[in-house]
């Protein structure tokens, strides 16, 4: 885990290699998306979800399924990701089930593989001020406000 500002350092600006993968992490399935450098595409484009559990098991299952976890890094290796931003759901200032879910998932993962999060590919945990409540506090230690 490191701050948004060292996941946009990951980027190598003067070059434009490397993509930023986003992450939706829901009970049951990932969201992802990736975005380029600036100069080659403004918008980011989203890709198919992986489903995080076997579909027969229970849908209350830890971490991800072997098969999601071999499509992520394939995926990850075919975009030549550089860091992941992950959605951060924080409902009405306060972490709840959901960010259980997505500790559990992201930790399955980094144990899972030494592939997909590395230290040389980090991921930063990001809340969507969209969903953001109206308090205005200052940023935290992680410059997420």
């Amino acid at each position: 885990l490191v701050s948004p500002a060292k996941v946009a350092s990951k980027l190598d600006w003067q070059k434009a290699v490397g993509v930023v993968m986003g992450l939706d992490i829901t009970m049951d399935r990932i969201g992802i998306a990736i975005t380029e450098h600036p100069e080659n595409f403004f918008e980011s484009v989203p890709l198919n979800s992986l489903n995080i559990n076997e579909p027969n098991s229970p849908r209350k299952a830890r971490g991800i399924s072997h098969q999601s976890l071999s499509e992520l890094e394939a995926i990850v290796k075919q975009h030549r990701v550089c860091a992941f931003v992950v959605n951060w759901p924080v409902n009405e200032g306060r972490m709840g089930e959901k960010c259980g879910k997505v500790l559990q998932v992201l930790d399955s993962v980094i144990d899972q593989s030494n592939t997909v999060v590395t230290k040389r590919r980090p991921f930063t945990l990001w809340r969507n001020h969209e969903d953001a409540s109206t308090d205005s506090s200052s940023p935290d230690e992680w410059g997420r406000s």
